[in-house]
């Protein structure tokens, strides 16, 4: 084969990118990406698993791994008796007067942070948020797949992976 032409490299780049981004792309439910984020999730819910080595023809050339929140801690304020703190609402109207009834959460949460105070009908709970996956992230060194893939590689491809 000749020689590739920089229009020619370019065209072929961008078709190789079009299959190959619709193959990667963690918007496609269908993607080749989605499948192994699948895969991963599940092996993170059931085993802990949060990280592999991605190997071609046994060389390692990457890494795949799901990102991990941390485990946090949230206060959650809720309405535990809707007639006291409409009673409440009612002895306090100055701080009333800023919202709507329907509002009440709200309120709730700006008379504790002005004031200091939980209306009566309020309570604050401390809820724990566990360590959860939030996604996945592939890291591939396109040189050692190229160098891992050897002959099998057809040189034009090859051609686009040199850097």
């Amino acid at each position: 084969m000749n020689e590739l032409t920089t229009i020619e490299k370019l065209t072929l780049a961008q078709a190789i990118f079009k299959v190959v981004g619709d193959a990667v792309s963690t918007k496609n439910p269908d993607s080749v990406r989605a499948q192994v984020d699948e895969e991963m999730l599940k092996a993170y819910e059931l085993d802990g698993i949060k990280s592999r080595d991605l190997r071609v023809n046994g060389q390692k050339v990457g890494t795949y791994s799901v990102r991990v929140s941390k485990p946090k801690t949230e206060r959650v304020m809720s309405e535990t008796d809707h007639d006291a703190f409409v009673k409440w609402a009612g002895e306090n109207p100055e701080i009333c007067t800023l919202f709507a009834l329907n509002q009440a959460a709200k309120l709730a949460q700006f008379a504790l942070d002005t004031a200091g105070e939980l209306p009566d009908g309020y309570e604050i709970n401390h809820v724990v948020i566990p360590e959860h996956a939030t996604g996945t992230t592939l890291k591939v060194d396109v040189q050692k797949v190229a160098q891992a893939m050897g002959n099998e590689l057809p040189s034009v491809v090859a051609g686009l992976l040199e850097t």
